[in-house]
């Protein structure tokens, strides 16, 4: 068999699930027998997945374009793969596109990873496209749980056996159960970019509810985003500014999470949230809105609602029942098990050598 020499393609690799997947399966993959290069689309941002992937010496190029989708880069992505000539290629996000003119005129392994739910990851004019390159066997498509598999087959009307599924990696090295420290209150965390998805209004609505009956209760708040200044007010509003805390991007979230005690996730579409996993590897009970593949991986380690009274409910109800607390926490970590950064990356290995 000819060396594997992968390329793989993601707009850039700043702080994020589907980023974070990357970083971790390229952690793995560079350990291999195989060239490896990752195309970024936007400038570098000096974040802590590309100083790591730096320091492993892994090939990144930046394209520096930070706007939308454009010909120029269209081109540069062609000649750069002109270059390299991979026999595989990997993208991630809208980057796909990037990558159909080479593949089309050249022979190609092509993998595409469906992050979120395939209704809203791109344009009806791309899913047009897409479609058309997963029925005729030019790109393959990777679900990253069983429900997205579904939803991917109802979408682009491909046979099922034609999708792949591979899990959300987590990093068990970093992310895992430590002692906790006794504390005389609850803390609640939601890792995620601050933006209209992940809707962490809705959040502090809920958590405002939650303290008229539980002051002794904490929020904690991790990412970065559009909407920080709002939320920032809104906490204001609520008088709640000793009560929630907004770490922004940073590199120690295990921490937070070993410092918490439940985690919560309000997102109004998702794929399979590696900050769940990261959370549940962590020991943590989940709580959780029920979207895309979401219900894969949060049963009986924790709760998933629909709306704003199910969320209050749902944070009560945890925040009282210590032994379910427990439950749940034992069962997290039992589920983290199988998302193993290591299992996942020969996982991909595998469908790389698949038949396409």
């Amino acid at each position: 068999m000819n060396k594997k020499n992968i390329v793989i393609i993601l707009p850039s690799l700043t702080i994020g699930g589907a980023e974070s997947m990357v970083y971790q399966l390229v952690s793995e993959l560079i350990k291999k027998e195989l060239n490896l290069t990752v195309i970024c689309i936007a400038t570098k941002k000096d974040t802590y997945y590309e100083r790591a992937l730096e320091k492993k010496n892994v090939n990144i190029i930046y394209l520096n374009n930070d706007s939308k989708s454009d010909f120029k880069t269209l081109a540069k992505i062609y000649n750069i793969l002109n270059k390299i000539k991979p026999n595989i290629i990997h993208t991630h996000l809208h980057t796909c596109i990037y990558g159909i003119p080479w593949a089309l005129t050249h022979k190609v392994k092509f993998f595409h990873t469906i992050h979120s739910d395939p209704e809203f990851e791109f344009s009806k004019k791309i899913i047009k496209i897409m479609k058309f390159m997963y029925k005729n066997d030019i790109i393959v498509p990777i679900a990253i749980s069983d429900v997205i598999k579904q939803k991917a087959n109802l979408l682009y009307k491909v046979p099922l056996e034609k999708i792949k599924v591979a899990y959300n990696p987590v990093d068990t090295d970093k992310f895992y159960l430590k002692n906790k420290i006794s504390k005389n209150f609850i803390r609640f965390v939601n890792v995620g970019r601050l933006n209209e998805n992940k809707n962490q209004k809705m959040l502090i609505e809920a958590f405002f509810e939650v303290q008229k009956e539980f002051p002794n209760t904490k929020l904690a708040l991790i990412g970065d985003g559009v909407l920080r200044k709002n939320l920032e007010e809104q906490v204001k509003k609520n008088k709640l500014e000793d009560k929630v805390e907004f770490y922004g991007n940073i590199d120690y979230v295990e921490k937070i999470l070993n410092k918490s005690d439940i985690f919560v996730l309000t997102s109004i579409y998702e794929g399979v949230p590696i900050s769940i996993i990261e959370a549940m590897a962590c020991g943590l009970p989940i709580i959780a809105t029920n979207v895309g593949g979401i219900k894969d991986i949060v049963n009986k380690n924790g709760i998933l609602i629909e709306d704003l009274n199910g969320l209050v409910d749902g944070m009560k109800k945890l925040i009282i029942d210590k032994s379910l607390r427990e439950y749940m926490s034992d069962n997290s970590l039992n589920e983290s098990k199988k998302y193993n950064k290591v299992n996942v990356a020969e996982k991909y290995l595998e469908i790389y050598d698949g038949e396409v």
